[in-house]
């Protein structure tokens, strides 16, 4: 495995148990959070999965697990289930285990999910349909050091209403799906988070999320959120090169959507409506940038306070859709894999 070294992996100092599921805490809309995505760009396979706790019951995780396939083709489990552990989850058939904090993470997955299509989800809500046979394992190891963020490092982290405490990370990831009895091998990116606290998915008007990780190891991740209260950024660059982890500043990205977006002026369909951007950074070796091309996205409606509905609601026209997407990024000669999310409420999508 080659994992970040241990003087460079946790620049915060962050007290490596709160990587363990967290002690529930008494305040409205507590919960807590992880995210975990997988992608092998030469073979176009993956997974993406969000999952958190049911505000109504701690003890109970949710979350929406999609499976990236080959073209388009998406498979998609709704988990819901009870089994906590010192270092992990469960939720069905769904387990997530720390095997060492800010390093090593395994997902586990042996169940049923139907088909559908990315397109199809950043349109129209999910649709059932016929369950076939899903298993999965897939291994994060550490590609850049622990980034933690709270209100006392990062302005407006309440402001956007996620939660008080946030960690991320990106990883390279391996690991295998199987489907109708075929193994899909994959080899290649991965990211992580991991938030507790009062959660409003309400709050955010718009937002990029961005992490990417290039072959010679740098690894870079920004967001940007505008709500009613707050309209910032933050950021982090890893270089790879046995340099501590940076914070910089985004100088150019994407719009983001804010209070006068238009109603009915956004795509649906990320991938199709903008597939190409640059972004500009700001760091200590000078202003660095990226050409980043979209692939493919997936979609989910956010309910506030805390709620998710696999698909875009178009009934739900105060909610908010977050498209996930896959993306190339060219930067100074080399081709890395981006992860990227954006954030709009429902109402600026166009029908």
């Amino acid at each position: 495995m080659n994992l970040i070294d241990a003087e460079l992996v946790n620049p915060y100092s962050v007290d490596p148990r709160k990587e363990f599921p967290h002690v529930p805490e008494h305040q409205e809309n507590w919960t807590e959070y992880h995210y975990f995505f997988a992608y092998d760009k030469d073979a176009d396979i993956g997974m993406s999965l969000h999952i958190g706790r049911l505000v109504e019951d701690l003890s109970i995780w949710r979350g929406i697990l999609y499976v990236f396939m080959p073209g388009d083709e998406v498979l998609v489990h709704k988990c819901v289930g009870r089994g906590e552990h010192a270092r992990g989850f469960n939720a069905g058939p769904l387990a997530i285990t720390c095997v060492e904090p800010m390093q090593l993470w395994t997902i586990d997955f042996d169940g049923a999910a139907h088909s559908t299509t990315g397109k199809s989800l950043c349109r129209d809500v999910l649709r059932d349909g016929v369950d076939e046979v899903i298993k999965l394992h897939i291994q994060f190891e550490a590609a850049s050091p622990f980034f933690s963020l709270d209100p006392s490092r990062i302005d407006g982290l309440a402001a956007m209403g996620w939660a008080h405490d946030h960690h991320e990370q990106i990883h390279t990831i391996k690991g295998e799906i199987v489907r109708g009895g075929e193994a899909y091998r994959l080899c290649g990116m991965g990211i992580r988070d991991h938030s507790s606290g009062p959660r409003d998915t309400g709050k955010p008007f718009g937002g990029v999320f961005f992490n990417a990780l290039f072959p010679s190891g740098k690894a870079v991740s920004f967001t940007m959120v505008k709500t009613k209260t707050y309209d910032g950024s933050y950021g982090y660059l890893f270089w790879g090169d046995g340099s501590p982890l940076e914070q910089i500043r985004v100088i150019e990205s994407e719009p983001i959507n804010d209070a006068a977006t238009p109603l009915g002026s956004v795509h649906p369909d990320v991938a199709e409506g903008s597939p190409r951007f640059r972004v500009v950074l700001g760091t200590s070796r000078g202003e660095q940038v990226m050409e980043v091309e979209r692939r493919r996205s997936i979609a989910t409606t956010y309910v506030p306070p805390h709620h998710e509905v696999a698909g875009t609601d178009y009934a739900r026209p105060e909610a908010a859709q977050q498209t996930k997407t896959v993306a190339l990024v060219t930067w100074d000669g080399e081709v890395g894999t981006c992860q990227l999310d954006r954030y709009v409420r429902i109402k600026t999508l166009k029908r």
